[in-house]
């Protein structure tokens, strides 16, 4: 079926963008999404602690010093999703926490997980194909109704001379050959330019429940002896266990190199090699100009052999895919403000097959265009308006969405925000569940309570040629 093809393709996780940018909807309980957010948080917070060694902050106060500091989030969120005889009800708690300073204190930690119920039970495992799948989620995999997700859950000793951390638990080892694990981390700078990392421990899984031997071991070493040039090295060994393949071992060495060419233009390369083939290549440019408002990103990837499974679950659907054809990929994107109230953005990706013409379910050939417009600030201040648009053309078939939305700052505290788009294609990742000619409209009310705290309310209908479905939900977020 040839929009069954492109679903499947979609489903790889590398490019699941199939409705306009600023339309996209929330994938219920989907763990990669909250990986992802775990880790870009983990990333902004240690890119912060960074600055602040760099620049430190003035002495802290007499009388003060032994305060130990504790910051975080926590998010409560329920989801009532319904159609002509079906329903489901989930609620899910996700909790982040950071203990201590690791500027200052010799001991710090961190915690992040989720707590998810389906509280009505009906979109259950057994249920799948029947009347209900249109609600299957992440949480269903698991074949339960209450399902915990622990992400990180670590203590730092900190300035261990000559070491600057140990990491112990659960945790990401944050690099190009990325990791989560439970095990231990040690970091250094054994030079002014140059850090230092080694970790080892046994993989975490969330997809694959049948490991018994599972392991990684790896270590990277960045140097920024140049100016204007960083240069990291990653190698890591992983081995994994699996009902479908036995067990594999694979070994990755990554080669990253960073140039600053000007100080708004940056270019950076990434070869791949994986027991010893090359695994892939991948180039980017990016440049900006402030004083133009100009946002610009080239990106090129190469893979020049068949990517087997591997053991390092380059996708939760490795197992299903069995493998991916080689491929070269060609996108630029830009952003781009004209005046002060007109911005628009546009994207051309092509992506083809490499040795072949054999397109299937996980390989395939095809061209993705996008283009929006937002209006800032028109006709009067804090309403932004955007129309986007957005194209996918492969040999046999097209898709498309199209879209407009607008935001709206009604106080000081509370933020309005409703669309509605047009997708001729829409594709439910966790339940398999596909969808044409979807009319989707929305409307969400953000209400700062102040304290760190926010209330968000958000109503949802997809009009699909078969049937109306509808979401409502709410959140509660606090950060301390």
């Amino acid at each position: 079926m040839k929009i069954a093809r492109i679903r499947a393709f979609a489903s790889l996780g590398i490019f699941l963008v199939l409705l306009a940018p600023s339309a996209i909807t929330k994938a219920g309980n989907n763990d990669r999404i909250d990986i992802d957010t775990v880790r870009q948080e983990l990333l902004r917070l240690r890119a912060e602690r960074e600055q602040k060694r760099r620049n430190p902050p003035p002495e802290t106060p007499p009388g003060r010093s032994d305060r130990f500091p504790v910051s975080g989030a926590a998010t409560l969120e329920t989801n009532y999703r319904f159609s002509p005889g079906k329903r489901d009800i989930d609620t899910s708690l996700f909790v982040r926490v950071d203990a201590g300073d690791d500027t200052r204190d010799r001991v710090t930690g961190g915690f992040s997980g989720r707590l998810s119920w389906d509280l009505d039970g009906l979109a259950s495992h057994n249920r799948i194909s029947a009347a209900d799948a249109d609600f299957v989620d992440s949480n269903d995999i698991d074949h339960k109704r209450m399902v915990e997700r622990i992400y990180t859950a670590f203590v730092d000793l900190n300035r261990l001379d000559p070491l600057t951390k140990v990491r112990l638990g659960r945790q990401f080892h944050e690099s190009y050959t990325g990791a989560h694990f439970d095990g231990i981390q040690v970091f250094a700078d054994p030079g002014e330019d140059t850090s230092l990392s080694i970790y080892g421990g046994v993989p975490v899984h969330y997809y694959d429940a049948a490991f018994t031997d599972d392991r990684l071991v790896g270590g990277t070493i960045r140097n920024r002896t140049l100016d204007k040039l960083t240069a990291t090295l990653d190698l890591q060994q992983v081995r994994d266990s699996n009902r479908y393949y036995g067990t594999r071992d694979d070994y990755l060495a990554v080669l990253g190199l960073t140039y600053s060419i000007l100080d708004n233009l940056r270019a950076s390369i990434v070869e791949s090699v994986v027991s010893g083939q090359q695994r892939d290549l991948q180039g980017t440019m990016h440049y900006w100009n402030i004083e133009n408002n100009l946002n610009m990103t080239l990106h090129y990837g190469w893979m020049p052999e068949r990517l087997d499974s591997l053991a390092d679950e380059y996708t939760p659907f490795a197992d299903i895919m069995s493998g991916l054809e080689p491929y070269q990929l060609f996108s630029i994107n830009a952003v781009k403000g004209i005046g002060d109230h007109f911005e628009m953005g546009a994207e051309v990706m092509l992506h083809e097959l490499v040795h072949t013409t054999d397109e299937s379910a996980f390989n395939k050939e095809y061209t993705r265009n996008q283009i929006s417009f937002n209006l800032i600030d028109l006709p009067v201040d804090d309403l932004t308006t955007g129309v986007h648009w957005e194209y996918w053309d492969t040999s046999d078939d097209s898709e498309y969405s199209v879209g407009g939305d607008v935001r709206h700052r009604l106080a000081r505290h509370h933020v309005m925000e409703a669309g509605t788009y047009y997708s001729k294609f829409k594709y439910r990742q966790f339940s398999l569940v596909d969808t044409l000619d979807v009319q989707t409209y929305y409307v969400r009310w953000r209400w700062a309570l102040g304290l760190g705290r926010a209330f968000y309310i958000k109503a949802e209908v997809e009009d699909a040629d078969d049937a109306t479905y509808n979401t409502i939900s709410a959140t509660f977020m606090y950060r301390f």
